[in-house]
């Protein structure tokens, strides 16, 4: 069960974009001043240059302050000039057959605050591997400053 600190006042789902990063770089987003997080998923769609065939996927959570986080990594590489569109869903189950151009993961559950980075990546990625149509949908609630 996730605790909610006593000053949290109003809560929504939100869709939002995330900004293409450029060639061979991760996504990324911060978590806005006061505000709490829960990702629900994200979506986005990975092609691999001709270069190797070792990229996995990931989404991580990173807290500046700390460091550590979260990390949900894909169960499968991503072979040389392959398109794929990777979707993280709380509560989802791994699918990600072979010879599917669309796969699904597990994304992890969790509060996450102010100021702390989700990253859409790879590891492995290549100066040419690209991420597109990058989206998360997420709770949010704000929270009264203390």
């Amino acid at each position: 069960m996730l605790y909610f600190p006593d000053n949290v006042t109003y809560g929504e789902v939100v869709a939002q974009a995330i900004t293409t990063p450029a060639a061979g770089a991760s996504a990324t987003i911060v978590v806005q001043p006061n505000e709490l997080w829960r990702p629900m998923g994200i979506r986005g769609t990975f092609t691999a240059s001709a270069a190797a065939a070792n990229r996995q996927p990931f989404v991580s959570v990173t807290d500046p302050t700390v460091g550590g986080g979260y990390f949900a990594m894909a169960d499968r590489v991503v072979v040389a000039s392959a398109l794929i569109v990777a979707s993280w869903i709380r509560g989802g189950a791994q699918n990600s057959p072979a010879a599917n151009q669309f796969v699904t993961f597990a994304l992890f559950d969790a509060l996450i605050s102010a100021g702390q980075t989700i990253t859409v990546g790879a590891i492995n990625i290549q100066a040419a591997d690209t991420w597109t149509a990058l989206s998360i949908w997420y709770e949010r609630w704000l929270v009264s400053p203390t």
